[in-house]
Protein backbone atom coordinates (compact mmCIF):
# COMPACT_ATOMS: atom_id res chain seq x y z
CA UNK A 1 0.00 0.00 0.00
CA UNK A 2 1.76 3.57 -1.20
CA UNK A 3 2.09 5.76 1.82
CA UNK A 4 -0.88 9.09 1.72
CA UNK A 5 0.20 11.88 0.76
CA UNK A 6 -2.67 14.72 0.05
CA UNK A 7 -3.93 13.03 -3.43
CA UNK A 8 -2.93 9.62 -3.10
CA UNK A 9 -6.07 8.31 -2.96
CA UNK A 10 -7.20 10.04 -5.77
CA UNK A 11 -4.15 8.46 -8.03
CA UNK A 12 -5.24 4.92 -6.31
CA UNK A 13 -8.64 5.25 -7.38
CA UNK A 14 -7.93 6.09 -11.31
CA UNK A 15 -5.24 3.63 -10.93
CA UNK A 16 -7.92 0.94 -10.39
CA UNK A 17 -10.34 2.31 -12.56
CA UNK A 18 -8.16 2.14 -15.22
CA UNK A 19 -7.02 -1.79 -14.29
CA UNK A 20 -11.03 -2.56 -14.57
CA UNK A 21 -11.08 -1.16 -17.97
CA UNK A 22 -8.75 -3.70 -19.68
CA UNK A 23 -6.78 -0.71 -21.85
CA UNK A 24 -3.15 -2.09 -20.63
CA UNK A 25 -0.62 -4.83 -19.35
CA UNK A 26 0.74 -3.79 -16.28
CA UNK A 27 4.70 -4.48 -16.56
CA UNK A 28 5.59 -2.57 -13.29
CA UNK A 29 2.68 -1.89 -10.55
CA UNK A 30 1.96 1.64 -8.79
CA UNK A 31 4.74 2.84 -6.73
CA UNK A 32 5.11 6.63 -4.74
CA UNK A 33 7.76 8.77 -6.37
CA UNK A 34 10.02 11.28 -3.77
CA UNK A 35 7.65 14.40 -4.55
CA UNK A 36 3.95 12.38 -4.29
CA UNK A 37 3.17 11.71 -7.40
CA UNK A 38 3.38 7.92 -8.54
CA UNK A 39 4.37 5.97 -11.23
CA UNK A 40 3.81 2.67 -13.09
CA UNK A 41 4.74 0.60 -16.58
CA UNK A 42 2.19 -0.83 -18.55
CA UNK A 43 2.20 -2.58 -22.37
CA UNK A 44 -0.31 -1.07 -25.02
CA UNK A 45 -1.45 -2.77 -28.64
CA UNK A 46 -0.01 -1.48 -31.83
CA UNK A 47 -1.62 -2.20 -34.64
CA UNK A 48 0.36 -4.79 -36.34
CA UNK A 49 1.91 -5.18 -39.08
CA UNK A 50 2.56 -1.53 -39.26
CA UNK A 51 4.84 0.73 -42.29
CA UNK A 52 6.47 2.08 -38.79
CA UNK A 53 8.04 -1.02 -38.08
CA UNK A 54 6.35 -0.68 -34.48
CA UNK A 55 6.05 -4.13 -32.43
CA UNK A 56 3.10 -4.89 -31.59
CA UNK A 57 3.45 -4.44 -27.89
CA UNK A 58 4.64 -1.32 -26.60
CA UNK A 59 5.66 -0.44 -23.38
CA UNK A 60 4.88 2.59 -21.46
CA UNK A 61 6.36 4.38 -18.92
CA UNK A 62 3.58 6.88 -16.94
CA UNK A 63 4.55 9.48 -14.19
CA UNK A 64 1.52 11.03 -12.02
CA UNK A 65 2.12 14.56 -10.91
CA UNK A 66 1.42 14.90 -7.00
CA UNK A 67 -1.11 17.78 -7.79
CA UNK A 68 -3.22 14.84 -9.65
CA UNK A 69 -6.26 15.42 -10.76
CA UNK A 70 -4.70 18.16 -12.02
CA UNK A 71 -1.49 19.04 -13.90
CA UNK A 72 -0.05 17.17 -17.10
CA UNK A 73 0.47 13.36 -16.81
CA UNK A 74 3.69 12.22 -18.43
CA UNK A 75 3.98 8.79 -20.42
CA UNK A 76 7.36 7.85 -21.80
CA UNK A 77 8.69 5.03 -24.46
CA UNK A 78 12.66 3.93 -23.08
CA UNK A 79 13.14 1.61 -26.55
CA UNK A 80 15.56 3.71 -28.69
CA UNK A 81 13.47 2.27 -31.42
CA UNK A 82 10.43 4.15 -30.73
CA UNK A 83 12.27 6.97 -30.33
CA UNK A 84 12.16 9.75 -33.07
CA UNK A 85 9.05 10.36 -34.23
CA UNK A 86 7.10 13.84 -34.82
CA UNK A 87 5.53 14.87 -31.72
CA UNK A 88 7.79 13.12 -29.15
CA UNK A 89 10.66 14.67 -27.22
CA UNK A 90 13.81 12.89 -28.54
CA UNK A 91 15.84 13.30 -25.46
CA UNK A 92 13.38 10.98 -23.20
CA UNK A 93 11.00 9.65 -25.20
CA UNK A 94 8.59 11.62 -23.77
CA UNK A 95 4.97 11.35 -25.87
CA UNK A 96 3.74 14.84 -27.16
CA UNK A 97 0.01 14.55 -26.26
CA UNK A 98 -3.30 16.60 -26.17
CA UNK A 99 -3.09 19.46 -23.84
CA UNK A 100 -3.98 19.22 -20.12
CA UNK A 101 -6.92 21.06 -20.40
CA UNK A 102 -8.64 18.59 -22.77
CA UNK A 103 -8.61 16.17 -19.50
CA UNK A 104 -11.15 15.35 -17.36
CA UNK A 105 -10.20 16.67 -13.79
CA UNK A 106 -11.75 13.39 -12.02
CA UNK A 107 -11.07 10.21 -11.82
CA UNK A 108 -10.54 9.71 -15.66
CA UNK A 109 -8.23 12.03 -16.20
CA UNK A 110 -5.46 8.81 -15.83
CA UNK A 111 -7.40 7.10 -18.80
CA UNK A 112 -7.90 10.10 -21.15
CA UNK A 113 -4.30 9.88 -21.24
CA UNK A 114 -3.60 6.00 -21.55
CA UNK A 115 -6.42 6.37 -24.14
CA UNK A 116 -4.43 9.41 -25.96
CA UNK A 117 -0.64 7.23 -25.91
CA UNK A 118 -3.44 4.19 -27.78
CA UNK A 119 -4.78 6.67 -30.12
CA UNK A 120 -0.71 8.29 -31.01
CA UNK A 121 1.06 5.01 -31.34
CA UNK A 122 -2.22 4.05 -33.72
CA UNK A 123 -1.45 7.22 -35.76
CA UNK A 124 2.75 6.68 -35.72
CA UNK A 125 1.88 2.86 -36.71
CA UNK A 126 0.56 4.60 -40.01
CA UNK A 127 3.16 7.50 -40.37
CA UNK A 128 0.06 9.38 -39.45
CA UNK A 129 1.34 12.01 -37.25
CA UNK A 130 1.82 14.53 -39.05
CA UNK A 131 -0.93 14.82 -41.62
CA UNK A 132 -1.50 16.82 -44.65
CA UNK A 133 -1.68 20.90 -44.04
CA UNK A 134 -1.10 19.82 -40.42
CA UNK A 135 1.79 23.30 -39.68
CA UNK A 136 4.94 22.00 -40.08
CA UNK A 137 6.65 20.77 -36.64
CA UNK A 138 10.88 21.49 -36.85
CA UNK A 139 12.41 18.19 -35.70
CA UNK A 140 12.82 17.55 -32.35
CA UNK A 141 16.35 18.62 -30.71
CA UNK A 142 18.85 17.48 -28.06
CA UNK A 143 19.21 20.60 -25.90
CA UNK A 144 19.98 19.83 -22.63
CA UNK A 145 23.13 21.58 -23.18
CA UNK A 146 24.00 25.00 -23.78
CA UNK A 147 20.59 26.96 -22.61
CA UNK A 148 22.04 29.77 -21.90
CA UNK A 149 23.05 30.70 -25.22
CA UNK A 150 20.07 31.37 -28.08
CA UNK A 151 20.77 31.56 -31.55
CA UNK A 152 19.02 34.12 -33.59
CA UNK A 153 18.47 33.83 -37.18
CA UNK A 154 16.06 36.23 -39.71
CA UNK A 155 14.64 33.82 -42.39
CA UNK A 156 12.09 35.08 -44.58
CA UNK A 157 10.33 33.32 -47.77
CA UNK A 158 12.08 35.29 -49.89
CA UNK A 159 15.08 34.29 -48.85
CA UNK A 160 14.73 30.84 -50.08
CA UNK A 161 15.15 32.07 -53.84
CA UNK A 162 18.87 32.55 -52.99
CA UNK A 163 19.50 29.47 -50.82
CA UNK A 164 17.56 26.88 -53.29
CA UNK A 165 20.72 26.68 -55.13
CA UNK A 166 22.54 26.08 -51.75
CA UNK A 167 21.31 23.20 -50.65
CA UNK A 168 24.13 20.38 -50.09
CA UNK A 169 26.43 23.29 -50.16
CA UNK A 170 28.98 24.57 -47.20
CA UNK A 171 29.91 28.40 -46.60
CA UNK A 172 31.44 30.45 -44.35
CA UNK A 173 29.32 33.10 -41.84
CA UNK A 174 30.26 35.91 -39.72
CA UNK A 175 28.29 36.50 -36.20
CA UNK A 176 28.10 38.69 -33.18
CA UNK A 177 27.52 37.63 -29.82
CA UNK A 178 26.29 39.45 -26.96
CA UNK A 179 26.46 39.89 -23.29
CA UNK A 180 22.85 38.38 -22.78
CA UNK A 181 24.48 34.76 -24.40
CA UNK A 182 22.81 35.75 -27.76
CA UNK A 183 24.80 34.46 -31.38
CA UNK A 184 23.61 36.20 -34.06
CA UNK A 185 24.59 35.71 -37.56
CA UNK A 186 25.65 38.69 -39.98
CA UNK A 187 26.88 37.92 -43.55
CA UNK A 188 26.92 34.79 -45.02
CA UNK A 189 29.62 33.40 -47.76
CA UNK A 190 30.10 31.06 -50.84
CA UNK A 191 33.82 30.94 -52.42
CA UNK A 192 33.94 34.44 -50.84
CA UNK A 193 30.42 35.86 -52.46
CA UNK A 194 27.88 37.69 -50.62
CA UNK A 195 25.26 35.49 -50.49
CA UNK A 196 22.98 37.28 -47.90
CA UNK A 197 23.30 39.79 -45.05
CA UNK A 198 20.78 39.71 -41.95
CA UNK A 199 20.45 43.35 -40.23
CA UNK A 200 20.90 43.88 -36.40
CA UNK A 201 20.41 46.83 -34.90
CA UNK A 202 23.77 48.42 -32.92
CA UNK A 203 22.52 48.20 -29.46
CA UNK A 204 21.36 44.87 -30.04
CA UNK A 205 24.62 43.13 -31.07
CA UNK A 206 27.03 45.11 -29.17
CA UNK A 207 28.62 47.00 -32.87
CA UNK A 208 32.15 47.62 -31.25
CA UNK A 209 32.31 43.71 -30.14
CA UNK A 210 34.23 41.74 -32.75
CA UNK A 211 32.76 39.30 -35.24
CA UNK A 212 33.41 35.79 -35.11
CA UNK A 213 33.21 33.28 -38.22
CA UNK A 214 31.85 30.19 -38.45
CA UNK A 215 30.46 27.00 -40.79
CA UNK A 216 26.81 26.92 -42.80
CA UNK A 217 26.27 23.62 -43.85
CA UNK A 218 22.66 22.82 -45.92
CA UNK A 219 21.09 19.40 -46.08
CA UNK A 220 18.46 18.62 -48.10
CA UNK A 221 17.47 16.43 -45.02
CA UNK A 222 18.87 17.07 -41.38
CA UNK A 223 17.14 13.54 -40.42
CA UNK A 224 18.88 10.74 -39.17
CA UNK A 225 16.78 8.31 -37.70
CA UNK A 226 12.75 8.62 -38.71
CA UNK A 227 11.89 12.20 -37.55
CA UNK A 228 15.39 12.40 -35.39
CA UNK A 229 18.24 14.60 -36.43
CA UNK A 230 21.55 13.87 -35.35
CA UNK A 231 22.06 13.56 -31.41
CA UNK A 232 26.44 12.37 -32.08
CA UNK A 233 28.78 13.69 -34.14
CA UNK A 234 29.09 10.11 -36.03
CA UNK A 235 25.68 10.43 -36.71
CA UNK A 236 25.83 13.97 -37.62
CA UNK A 237 28.66 12.37 -40.14
CA UNK A 238 26.23 9.78 -41.33
CA UNK A 239 23.93 12.59 -42.64
CA UNK A 240 26.51 14.57 -44.33
CA UNK A 241 27.37 11.38 -46.10
CA UNK A 242 23.75 11.01 -46.87
CA UNK A 243 23.65 14.54 -48.12
CA UNK A 244 26.12 13.77 -50.78
CA UNK A 245 29.25 15.20 -48.29
CA UNK A 246 33.02 14.56 -48.22
CA UNK A 247 33.23 14.08 -44.39
CA UNK A 248 37.18 14.92 -44.56
CA UNK A 249 36.40 17.94 -46.42
CA UNK A 250 33.71 18.91 -43.89
CA UNK A 251 35.58 18.73 -41.39
CA UNK A 252 38.73 20.34 -42.98
CA UNK A 253 36.40 23.47 -43.34
CA UNK A 254 35.27 23.51 -39.83
CA UNK A 255 38.18 23.11 -37.81
CA UNK A 256 40.47 25.77 -39.78
CA UNK A 257 38.33 27.98 -37.43
CA UNK A 258 40.64 26.24 -34.61
CA UNK A 259 43.83 26.71 -36.53
CA UNK A 260 43.22 30.34 -37.38
CA UNK A 261 41.03 31.81 -34.35
CA UNK A 262 41.40 30.01 -31.60
CA UNK A 263 37.93 29.17 -30.27
CA UNK A 264 35.43 26.50 -30.86
CA UNK A 265 33.99 27.03 -34.35
CA UNK A 266 29.85 26.80 -34.73
CA UNK A 267 28.52 25.75 -37.41
CA UNK A 268 24.91 26.41 -38.94
CA UNK A 269 23.09 23.38 -40.09
CA UNK A 270 20.29 24.70 -42.30
CA UNK A 271 17.38 22.32 -44.48
CA UNK A 272 14.25 23.76 -46.06
CA UNK A 273 10.77 23.09 -44.71
CA UNK A 274 7.30 24.43 -45.80
CA UNK A 275 4.83 26.31 -43.96
CA UNK A 276 2.46 23.17 -43.86
CA UNK A 277 2.74 19.19 -44.34
CA UNK A 278 2.81 18.13 -47.58
CA UNK A 279 3.36 21.91 -49.12
CA UNK A 280 6.48 22.68 -51.19
CA UNK A 281 9.59 23.97 -49.36
CA UNK A 282 9.53 27.02 -49.08
CA UNK A 283 12.04 28.46 -46.01
CA UNK A 284 15.67 27.31 -44.68
CA UNK A 285 15.66 27.20 -41.17
CA UNK A 286 18.67 27.23 -39.22
CA UNK A 287 19.98 24.78 -36.05
CA UNK A 288 23.43 25.22 -34.50
CA UNK A 289 26.17 23.48 -32.67
CA UNK A 290 29.86 24.05 -31.15
CA UNK A 291 32.45 21.58 -31.70
CA UNK A 292 33.45 20.36 -28.09
CA UNK A 293 37.39 20.16 -28.34
CA UNK A 294 38.40 16.78 -26.29
CA UNK A 295 41.57 15.19 -25.88
CA UNK A 296 41.92 12.21 -27.60
CA UNK A 297 40.55 10.66 -30.79
CA UNK A 298 43.23 8.32 -31.29
CA UNK A 299 40.40 5.19 -30.62
CA UNK A 300 38.12 6.80 -33.33
CA UNK A 301 41.31 6.55 -35.79
CA UNK A 302 42.09 2.97 -34.66
CA UNK A 303 38.53 1.54 -35.47
CA UNK A 304 39.18 3.41 -39.38
CA UNK A 305 39.48 0.83 -42.42
CA UNK A 306 42.27 2.71 -43.87
CA UNK A 307 41.77 0.73 -47.09
CA UNK A 308 39.04 3.44 -47.41
CA UNK A 309 40.12 6.30 -49.10
CA UNK A 310 37.88 8.88 -47.66
CA UNK A 311 38.52 7.56 -44.25
CA UNK A 312 42.54 7.82 -45.37
CA UNK A 313 41.70 11.31 -44.83
CA UNK A 314 39.81 11.47 -42.16
CA UNK A 315 42.48 9.91 -40.61
CA UNK A 316 45.36 12.31 -41.60
CA UNK A 317 42.98 15.65 -40.67
CA UNK A 318 42.77 13.99 -37.41
CA UNK A 319 46.25 13.70 -36.84
CA UNK A 320 46.77 17.40 -38.00
CA UNK A 321 43.79 18.78 -35.56
CA UNK A 322 44.89 16.33 -32.46
CA UNK A 323 42.97 17.27 -29.95
CA UNK A 324 39.38 17.40 -31.68
CA UNK A 325 36.34 15.55 -30.73
CA UNK A 326 35.02 12.16 -29.90
CA UNK A 327 33.05 10.77 -32.37
CA UNK A 328 30.73 9.14 -29.83
CA UNK A 329 30.26 12.60 -28.21
CA UNK A 330 26.68 13.90 -27.85
CA UNK A 331 26.09 16.88 -30.12
CA UNK A 332 25.55 20.16 -28.13
CA UNK A 333 22.53 21.63 -29.86
CA UNK A 334 22.04 25.42 -29.40
CA UNK A 335 18.31 26.82 -28.97
CA UNK A 336 17.31 28.88 -32.21
CA UNK A 337 14.84 31.45 -32.89
CA UNK A 338 13.73 32.54 -36.10
CA UNK A 339 13.02 36.41 -35.95
CA UNK A 340 12.51 37.27 -39.17
CA UNK A 341 9.55 40.54 -39.18
CA UNK A 342 7.24 38.84 -41.17
CA UNK A 343 7.49 35.67 -38.08
CA UNK A 344 7.60 37.28 -34.74
CA UNK A 345 4.93 40.17 -35.64
CA UNK A 346 2.39 37.67 -37.79
CA UNK A 347 0.28 38.60 -34.60
CA UNK A 348 -0.02 41.54 -32.77
CA UNK A 349 1.34 43.84 -35.40
CA UNK A 350 0.75 46.78 -37.78
CA UNK A 351 -0.55 46.26 -41.11
CA UNK A 352 3.03 45.80 -43.57
CA UNK A 353 2.57 49.31 -44.97
CA UNK A 354 2.46 51.16 -41.39
CA UNK A 355 5.66 48.97 -40.09
CA UNK A 356 7.56 49.79 -43.24
CA UNK A 357 7.02 53.84 -41.99
CA UNK A 358 9.81 55.75 -40.39
CA UNK A 359 8.75 57.67 -37.62
CA UNK A 360 10.67 60.43 -35.62
CA UNK A 361 9.57 60.56 -32.32
CA UNK A 362 10.60 63.52 -30.08
CA UNK A 363 9.86 63.74 -27.06
CA UNK A 364 10.58 60.46 -24.81
CA UNK A 365 9.17 60.88 -21.50
CA UNK A 366 6.16 58.98 -19.99
CA UNK A 367 3.98 59.46 -23.31
CA UNK A 368 6.57 59.13 -26.13
CA UNK A 369 8.47 56.19 -24.12
CA UNK A 370 4.76 54.24 -24.06
CA UNK A 371 4.03 55.12 -27.39
CA UNK A 372 7.58 54.11 -28.59
CA UNK A 373 7.37 50.84 -26.66
CA UNK A 374 4.05 50.01 -28.38
CA UNK A 375 5.22 50.54 -31.80
CA UNK A 376 8.11 48.66 -31.63
CA UNK A 377 6.54 45.59 -30.26
CA UNK A 378 3.89 46.15 -33.38
CA UNK A 379 6.99 45.80 -35.62
CA UNK A 380 7.50 49.39 -36.82
CA UNK A 381 11.02 48.64 -38.80
CA UNK A 382 12.42 52.44 -38.63
CA UNK A 383 12.01 54.27 -35.57
CA UNK A 384 14.19 57.75 -34.47
CA UNK A 385 14.08 58.88 -30.90
CA UNK A 386 15.03 62.20 -30.16
CA UNK A 387 15.25 63.92 -26.04
CA UNK A 388 17.55 65.86 -24.47
CA UNK A 389 16.77 65.25 -21.03
CA UNK A 390 17.68 62.83 -18.70
CA UNK A 391 16.04 59.88 -16.09
CA UNK A 392 15.78 61.54 -12.79
CA UNK A 393 14.25 58.91 -10.02
CA UNK A 394 10.86 60.93 -9.86
CA UNK A 395 10.43 59.26 -13.74
CA UNK A 396 10.17 55.98 -12.73
CA UNK A 397 6.46 56.23 -11.87
CA UNK A 398 5.72 56.77 -15.07
CA UNK A 399 7.98 55.72 -17.36
CA UNK A 400 9.05 51.96 -18.59
CA UNK A 401 12.75 52.87 -17.98
CA UNK A 402 13.95 51.79 -14.73
CA UNK A 403 17.03 52.62 -12.31
CA UNK A 404 19.90 51.15 -14.42
CA UNK A 405 18.77 53.98 -16.63
CA UNK A 406 19.25 56.74 -13.75
CA UNK A 407 20.72 60.01 -14.54
CA UNK A 408 21.27 58.71 -18.12
CA UNK A 409 20.10 59.83 -21.05
CA UNK A 410 15.90 59.38 -21.95
CA UNK A 411 16.62 58.69 -25.76
CA UNK A 412 19.84 56.54 -25.51
CA UNK A 413 18.27 54.79 -22.62
CA UNK A 414 15.05 53.86 -24.56
CA UNK A 415 16.85 52.98 -27.85
CA UNK A 416 18.75 50.44 -26.03
CA UNK A 417 15.66 48.76 -24.10
CA UNK A 418 13.58 48.93 -27.44
CA UNK A 419 16.82 47.11 -29.10
CA UNK A 420 16.18 44.13 -27.33
CA UNK A 421 13.09 44.26 -27.86
CA UNK A 422 12.85 44.50 -31.44
CA UNK A 423 16.47 43.52 -32.82
CA UNK A 424 15.17 44.14 -35.97
CA UNK A 425 14.30 47.45 -35.76
CA UNK A 426 16.56 50.64 -36.95
CA UNK A 427 16.82 52.81 -33.58
CA UNK A 428 18.18 56.03 -33.72
CA UNK A 429 18.84 58.55 -31.61
CA UNK A 430 19.32 62.48 -31.12
CA UNK A 431 20.36 64.49 -28.43
CA UNK A 432 18.37 67.82 -29.32
CA UNK A 433 16.10 70.78 -27.89
CA UNK A 434 13.97 71.84 -30.58
CA UNK A 435 14.43 74.28 -32.48
CA UNK A 436 17.53 72.62 -33.76
CA UNK A 437 19.64 73.38 -36.65
CA UNK A 438 21.90 70.28 -36.22
CA UNK A 439 22.12 68.89 -39.66
CA UNK A 440 21.93 64.90 -38.81
CA UNK A 441 18.74 65.78 -37.15
CA UNK A 442 17.07 67.66 -39.86
CA UNK A 443 18.51 64.82 -42.54
CA UNK A 444 16.52 62.10 -40.47
CA UNK A 445 13.77 64.56 -40.23
CA UNK A 446 13.32 65.01 -43.47
CA UNK A 447 13.86 62.02 -44.47
CA UNK A 448 10.57 60.38 -42.26
CA UNK A 449 7.73 59.66 -43.22
CA UNK A 450 5.56 60.62 -39.80
CA UNK A 451 6.51 62.70 -36.93
CA UNK A 452 5.23 62.64 -33.47
CA UNK A 453 5.55 65.36 -30.55
CA UNK A 454 5.24 63.84 -27.56
CA UNK A 455 6.70 67.01 -25.63
CA UNK A 456 3.30 69.62 -25.08
CA UNK A 457 6.01 72.36 -25.64
CA UNK A 458 3.95 75.16 -27.65
CA UNK A 459 7.04 76.77 -29.10
CA UNK A 460 8.52 73.41 -30.41
CA UNK A 461 5.19 72.52 -31.71
CA UNK A 462 5.23 75.58 -33.98
CA UNK A 463 9.03 75.19 -35.50
CA UNK A 464 7.72 71.63 -36.03
CA UNK A 465 4.71 72.61 -37.87
CA UNK A 466 6.22 75.07 -39.96
CA UNK A 467 8.98 72.84 -40.91
CA UNK A 468 6.70 69.80 -41.69
CA UNK A 469 4.26 71.73 -43.83
CA UNK A 470 7.58 73.24 -45.81
CA UNK A 471 9.13 69.83 -46.19
CA UNK A 472 5.41 68.05 -46.88
CA UNK A 473 5.99 65.93 -43.93
CA UNK A 474 2.59 64.26 -41.59
CA UNK A 475 2.92 65.90 -38.08
CA UNK A 476 1.08 64.24 -34.91
CA UNK A 477 0.89 66.40 -32.01
CA UNK A 478 -0.05 64.51 -28.75
CA UNK A 479 -0.87 65.51 -25.30
CA UNK A 480 -3.09 64.38 -22.02
CA UNK A 481 -4.41 66.27 -19.33
CA UNK A 482 -2.99 66.47 -16.05
CA UNK A 483 -5.63 63.66 -14.67
CA UNK A 484 -5.06 61.46 -17.69
CA UNK A 485 -8.91 61.52 -18.45
CA UNK A 486 -8.48 63.24 -22.03
CA UNK A 487 -5.97 62.07 -24.66
CA UNK A 488 -5.62 64.51 -27.63
CA UNK A 489 -4.41 63.78 -31.14
CA UNK A 490 -3.94 66.92 -33.81
CA UNK A 491 -2.56 65.51 -36.82
CA UNK A 492 -1.94 67.66 -39.83
CA UNK A 493 -1.80 66.32 -43.47
CA UNK A 494 1.55 67.47 -45.57
CA UNK A 495 -0.14 70.86 -46.57
CA UNK A 496 -1.77 72.57 -42.74
CA UNK A 497 -0.06 72.85 -40.06
CA UNK A 498 -0.20 70.93 -36.61
CA UNK A 499 -0.87 74.34 -34.36
CA UNK A 500 -3.53 75.41 -36.19
CA UNK A 501 -5.19 71.33 -36.28
CA UNK A 502 -4.72 71.57 -32.44
CA UNK A 503 -6.13 75.10 -31.83
CA UNK A 504 -8.97 73.93 -33.89
CA UNK A 505 -9.86 71.27 -31.95
CA UNK A 506 -10.18 73.25 -28.52
CA UNK A 507 -11.99 75.40 -30.41
CA UNK A 508 -14.24 72.82 -30.81
CA UNK A 509 -14.39 71.66 -27.63
CA UNK A 510 -15.07 75.03 -26.42
CA UNK A 511 -17.87 75.48 -28.58
CA UNK A 512 -19.85 72.57 -27.73
CA UNK A 513 -19.19 71.18 -30.82
CA UNK A 514 -17.55 67.73 -28.98
CA UNK A 515 -19.65 65.25 -26.35
CA UNK A 516 -17.16 66.44 -23.84
CA UNK A 517 -17.34 68.78 -21.20
CA UNK A 518 -15.64 72.26 -21.95
CA UNK A 519 -14.72 73.18 -18.51
CA UNK A 520 -13.64 69.57 -17.38
CA UNK A 521 -11.71 69.33 -20.57
CA UNK A 522 -9.82 72.86 -20.23
CA UNK A 523 -9.33 72.19 -16.57
CA UNK A 524 -5.87 73.26 -15.44
CA UNK A 525 -4.05 71.66 -13.11
CA UNK A 526 -3.92 72.73 -9.38
CA UNK A 527 -0.53 73.86 -8.50
CA UNK A 528 -1.17 73.41 -4.74
CA UNK A 529 -0.96 69.84 -5.38
CA UNK A 530 2.43 69.86 -6.77
CA UNK A 531 5.75 70.45 -4.37
CA UNK A 532 6.78 73.51 -5.77
CA UNK A 533 9.55 73.19 -8.74
CA UNK A 534 9.19 69.86 -8.73
CA UNK A 535 7.45 69.78 -12.71
CA UNK A 536 5.12 67.03 -14.14
CA UNK A 537 7.23 64.49 -13.86
CA UNK A 538 7.31 64.27 -9.82
CA UNK A 539 5.19 61.71 -8.23
CA UNK A 540 2.75 63.95 -6.92
CA UNK A 541 1.43 64.81 -10.62
CA UNK A 542 -1.79 63.21 -10.61
CA UNK A 543 -1.86 61.40 -13.94
CA UNK A 544 -1.39 57.88 -13.08
CA UNK A 545 0.50 55.78 -15.40
CA UNK A 546 -1.84 52.83 -16.04
CA UNK A 547 -4.24 55.23 -17.19
CA UNK A 548 -1.65 57.02 -19.29
CA UNK A 549 -0.89 53.49 -20.46
CA UNK A 550 -4.29 53.03 -21.29
CA UNK A 551 -5.20 55.92 -23.51
CA UNK A 552 -1.89 55.19 -25.44
CA UNK A 553 -2.82 52.14 -26.03
CA UNK A 554 -6.11 53.22 -27.32
CA UNK A 555 -4.61 55.33 -29.44
CA UNK A 556 -1.98 52.99 -31.28
CA UNK A 557 -4.79 51.07 -32.32
CA UNK A 558 -6.01 54.50 -34.20
CA UNK A 559 -3.10 55.45 -35.44
CA UNK A 560 -2.55 53.79 -38.91
CA UNK A 561 -5.95 54.82 -40.15
CA UNK A 562 -5.50 58.59 -39.22
CA UNK A 563 -2.23 58.72 -41.17
CA UNK A 564 -4.02 59.35 -44.59
CA UNK A 565 -2.92 62.70 -45.95
CA UNK A 566 -5.93 64.10 -44.42
CA UNK A 567 -5.89 66.52 -41.03
CA UNK A 568 -7.63 64.67 -38.24
CA UNK A 569 -8.62 65.58 -34.34
CA UNK A 570 -8.64 62.77 -32.39
CA UNK A 571 -9.75 63.14 -28.46
CA UNK A 572 -9.86 59.74 -26.07
CA UNK A 573 -12.33 60.64 -22.75
CA UNK A 574 -11.28 58.21 -20.09
CA UNK A 575 -14.71 57.83 -17.67
CA UNK A 576 -14.31 57.92 -14.10
CA UNK A 577 -14.90 54.21 -12.48
CA UNK A 578 -18.56 54.80 -11.54
CA UNK A 579 -19.62 55.52 -14.83
CA UNK A 580 -17.45 53.49 -16.54
CA UNK A 581 -18.96 50.38 -14.77
CA UNK A 582 -22.32 51.62 -16.51
CA UNK A 583 -21.47 52.47 -19.58
CA UNK A 584 -18.22 52.18 -22.21
CA UNK A 585 -15.10 53.22 -20.14
CA UNK A 586 -13.97 55.07 -22.85
CA UNK A 587 -15.70 57.84 -25.48
CA UNK A 588 -13.18 58.49 -29.16
CA UNK A 589 -13.86 61.49 -30.38
CA UNK A 590 -12.50 61.37 -34.27
CA UNK A 591 -13.24 63.85 -36.87
CA UNK A 592 -11.36 65.51 -39.82
CA UNK A 593 -10.31 68.92 -39.19
CA UNK A 594 -10.99 71.49 -42.23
Amino acid sequence: MLKLFPNTESIIFSYEKLLAFDLVKITKKLFQTKDGGASFNCVIQVPYPNSANIPKEVELIVEIPSEYPLGSISIKVEDENLIGFPHQNTNNGELCLFPQEYASVNEDRLINYIEWAIRWFSDASNNNLLKPNDVYEIPYLNRKYLRETLLLFQEKTSNFDIWKNEINKMGSFSFFKNSQGLIFPVNFWRNRNNLLSYFWNKHFKNKNKEAFKGTWIIFNDIRFFRYRPPKTFKEFFEVAQKNGFDAAILIQNILNNIRFLGYEPLVLIGFPIPEKVGAPNNQIYWVAFKFKIKSEIKKYQNSLNLNSKKNRRFYKLSQEFLPVFDLDDEIEWIKEENCCSERIFSRSSFSNDFQNKKIFLIGCGSLGSSLADLLVRGGVKDITLCDKEIIEFGNFCRHILAGDSLEKGKAEELCKKLSLVNPVCDIKTHIENIPTQDESFLTDLINSDLVIDCTSDRDGLIWLSNFCKQNNKILCSLSFNSKASYFTAAISSPVTYCNVVKHKIWNKVKNNETPFNSEDYLEKINKQLLIQNAGCYHPTFPALYNNIQSLVSIFVGLLPSVINNLSWGVIIHRKDLEESVINSPFTIWKKEIN
